[in-house]
């Protein structure tokens, strides 16, 4: 009875020693410090958490001379609705045939073109998703008004096609101006020096809240790789031009309806739009005059009879970014007065605004 007991003792002795290992190596793991991250890290982290998932990689694919898709272009995207609606850069898409947005899991839609406005720059996809497949987005709001020199911010894009990819960076200006495509300019664009190459194109910038500031647009750079200096169109931009080509497809601006040049101080006008409403109002343009040389004769278009505007509402207007930067704050059927030197004469002409469509 005796070694009956003694033998069950030693059969007990590997099992205490199994448990007294496992109570070991958990009160081990259990009391392993925990990486201490630094407020920026965990800043990163969140908006990193918030917004990649609203990010896209654009495939942009146009076709050649026989019709064949070449290589793709690249650029990045931004989900702005759950419905899949993406901001992007209009010079991304300006020349697609084909776009293909790939999500964060991988998963890749075709996406259709909305509407473009190559006078901001930006454009509008839809992701070609199957009825009720809805997405993560990213809020659009005019946040950049609120941005400040100095702040801390995150760019998410595919550079050089590798897509979610952060980034981040501050603020170095909020004042920049670039000129697009359109020949327009772009005023409060947000410069920055997170690292923006090609690629990045269309994808957020955003704050350490994760709030959309900014759509990443192009970069300033003798190397055509990042050099610090990363332009962003501002989302106050964005927040007024996203709705209308979702809406209409377009942009509705006031317009004149004339194209100006500028000459001695003023704009002299080189063009004026039969249909539209300077025309009406009775603005003049360059005028067809014959010149004899001789027994030949000439029919020469003449500028310098065209109308010469010095003022829009009592303020003096040298350069086409003065005459658009002012006409762009007005409304759709407002009255505008024009000073205009026609003969060595000042004449003020009252022309109302029309909506032109552009696209």
């Amino acid at each position: 009875m005796k070694k009956r007991m003694q033998n069950r003792r030693l059969n007990l002795k590997p099992l205490l020693f199994a448990g007294c290992l496992t109570l070991f190596f958990a009160n081990t793991v259990q009391s392993a410090p925990k990486v201490q991250l630094l407020p920026e890290e965990e800043a990163n982290i969140r908006v990193w958490e918030k917004a990649h998932k609203a990010v896209v990689n654009l495939s942009i694919y146009t076709p050649n001379a026989i019709n064949m898709y070449e290589d793709p272009g690249i650029g990045s995207g931004c989900v702005i609705s759950k419905d899949g609606y993406v901001v992007t850069c209009d010079h991304v898409v300006a020349q697609a045939a084909k776009i293909r947005a790939t999500l964060y899991d991988g998963t890749a839609f075709e996406a259709e073109i909305i509407g473009r406005d190559p006078a901001s720059d930006l454009a509008v996809l839809k992701l070609m998703a199957p009825k009720g497949r809805l997405f993560d987005f990213i809020e659009l709001k005019d946040k950049s008004s609120e941005i400040q020199v100095g702040r801390r911010v995150l760019a998410i894009g595919s550079p050089y096609g590798i897509d979610q990819t952060l980034t981040q960076g501050i603020v170095s200006s909020t004042s920049r101006t670039i000129r697009t495509a359109a020949n327009r300019l772009v005023k409060g664009v947000i410069q920055t020096d997170a690292a923006i190459n090609r690629g990045n194109s269309g994808g957020p910038l955003l704050d350490t809240l994760g709030n959309l500031i900014g759509i990443n647009d192009s970069i300033v750079s003798a190397t055509q790789g990042s050099s610090g200096i990363g332009l962003a169109i501002p989302s106050a931009v964005a927040s007024r031009v996203v709705p209308e080509l979702i809406e209409f497809h377009v942009v509705k601006r006031p317009e004149l309806g004339i194209t100006a040049k500028p000459d001695r101080g003023g704009l002299r006008v080189v063009q004026i739009d039969p249909n539209g409403p300077s025309h009406e109002a009775g603005l003049q343009g360059p005028k067809i005059v014959n010149y004899q040389d001789g027994a030949m004769v000439y029919r020469i278009l003449d500028a310098s009879l065209a109308d010469l505007i010095t003022h829009i509402d009592d303020v003096k207007v040298q350069t086409e970014d003065d005459l658009y930067s002012y006409i762009e704050k007005k409304q759709p059927n407002q009255v505008v007065k024009l000073t205009v030197v026609r003969g060595g004469k000042v004449l003020t002409i009252p022309v109302k605004l029309v909506v032109t469509k552009t696209s």
